[in-house]
C-alpha cells in the first residue's frame, strides 16, 4: 500500500510541475483533492496526509507566481 501512495506522489508531483496555465493548475488541486480524499478512506495517517497536502500547495503556490510573472 505504500508503495502505491509513493507513486500517487510522485506523479502529483509530475503533474503540479508540468502545469503550464492557471485551468491546468486548477486541474491539479482538484486531482490533489481525490488524493486526499482516496487516502483518507484507506486510512494513511492523517499526519502524513497533512504533510503532503502542504507540500503540494507550496508548490502550486510558486507555480502560480512563476505562470503569473510569465503572462
Amino acid at each position: 500500500m505504500l508503495e502505491l501512495f509513493d507513486k500517487h506522489i510522485s506523479k502529483i508531483n509530475k503533474i503540479i510541475n508540468s502545469c503550464t496555465t492557471t485551468e491546468h493548475v486548477k486541474s491539479a488541486k482538484q486531482i490533489i483533492k481525490n488524493f486526499i480524499d482516496y487516502w483518507k478512506i484507506k486510512k494513511i495517517n492523517v499526519k502524513t496526509l497533512r504533510h503532503y497536502l502542504h507540500h503540494f500547495n507550496t508548490l502550486i503556490h510558486f507555480k502560480l507566481r512563476l505562470i503569473n510573472y510569465n503572462e
